[in-house]
């Protein structure tokens, strides 16, 4: 079978690592799969993404619309058509996955008579724009939107909350799977990559690992990180991640008093995450708005580390059978509250995480995601 995956660019988030570890998968399994995008992140690949074959715009295009918002706007998506259309007839299926690529996707297709399987992470993420801005984003997505989606025949998603928002744009036929995680990979500490250096812990260590942007509602554990203080909780917030947000965080942070307990790591690459990962107490997933199913609580709880997450965040569809107490509503006193039960009830709560692991191992494997997204391309295809 050959599969071309459509992504807008390549680096390390979540779901263009999936797109990367679902090529990776296919490959292994004797299937042909390559990734398209207008420009691959050579120095923020997301692990295995060495093994993929991509294909990208001339190496001075694609460096030009990386480092020009502007120019990324105007030309990201004619050149994106380009290079799928280019290549397309080479190959038996197109998989797009984030904004703009199923749109792209559904144009090639019907211009090659190529079967488009969309897999549907969330729907588009809100750049951080002005209120106007924002208008005529929600204008323009919203409308492509509600005219492409019911042209799609089939649609993969990881969560019902998306699925269901599908069906409300008009999708005709969304199947729901559980989201893959590389277990092993998380398992597996390696003792050569050096030492990291990292702050000295105060009582509870908290993390949030998300993209610092407005949609990841850093600003939610900010506020109820300063009620917990006040009330004389000793706890320390860690972020990982980077983004065009992170001025405005650490503004938020001095303006609460929260100077000394936050602490900012910047991007890490993905073998430091973990390992970052495996010295925190409770890490907190508090966006929800934006999200189809966030991958870092999964990823966490393979090194039996607990996560807080936010109700109706799509990831809170899984933890409502094996944390229902750590599920909040996006408030900052409930969210309060929940990090207070989390921290009186921790080891009962890491004990749960051991078995939470073992079972996630099973169900969320990459073997059982790829196997059963073959079987999806091939009934389409008859």
């Amino acid at each position: 079978m050959k599969i071309l995956i459509i992504q807008p660019w390549i680096s390390y988030r979540g779901s263009e690592k999936i797109s990367v570890d679902l090529a990776c998968r296919l490959s292994r399994k004797g299937h042909q799969a390559v990734v398209a995008a207008v420009f691959v992140d050579y120095c923020r690949l997301p692990p295995r993404g060495n093994e993929v074959t991509y294909l990208a715009a001339p190496w001075w295009l694609a460096h030009w619309l990386k480092q020009s918002r502007l120019a990324w706007f105007v030309l990201g998506i004619p050149v994106l058509f380009c290079l799928v259309l280019f290549h397309a007839r080479s190959f038996e299926f197109l998989n797009p996955h984030n904004l703009p690529s199923h749109w792209v996707a559904w144009a090639v297709g019907k211009c090659c008579r190529i079967p488009v399987v969309w897999t549907c992470h969330n729907l588009p993420q809100k750049p951080a724009f002005g209120k106007l801005g924002s208008f005529v984003w929600d204008t323009v997505v919203g409308t492509l939107d509600r005219a492409f989606i019911p042209r799609f025949d089939l649609i993969l998603t990881f969560s019902r909350k998306t699925a269901a928002q599908l069906v409300y744009f008009g999708a005709r036929v969304v199947k729901v799977h559980s989201p893959a995680v590389d277990w092993s990979f998380y398992q597996d500490i390696s003792s050569n990559f050096g030492s990291l250096d990292l702050p000295q812990k105060k009582g509870l260590t908290l993390a949030v690992i998300a993209n610092l942007h407005p949609v990841k509602n850093h600003r939610l554990v900010f506020k109820s990180l300063r009620i917990l203080l006040d009330q004389g909780w000793e706890l320390s917030l860690w972020l990982i991640g980077d983004g065009s947000y992170r001025q405005r965080l650490i503004y938020d942070c001095l303006r609460l008093g929260l100077a000394k307990n936050v602490y900012f790591f910047g991007y890490r690459e993905a073998e430091e995450i973990k390992r970052i990962i495996k010295e925190v107490d409770l890490h907190i997933c508090p966006s929800f708005v934006s999200e189809g199913c966030s991958l870092t609580p999964l990823e966490c709880l393979c090194q039996n580390i607990p996560s807080i997450v936010i109700k109706n965040s799509g990831v809170d569809e899984y933890w409502r059978h094996w944390f229902p107490r750590l599920i909040a509503y996006p408030t900052v006193n409930d969210l309060s509250r929940k990090i207070v039960w989390a921290a009186r009830h921790y080891q009962q709560i890491k004990s749960r995480s051991a078995e939470c692991s073992i079972e996630l191992k099973k169900r969320f494997d990459w073997d059982v995601y790829t196997d059963w997204f073959v079987r999806e391309l091939t009934r389409f295809n008859i």
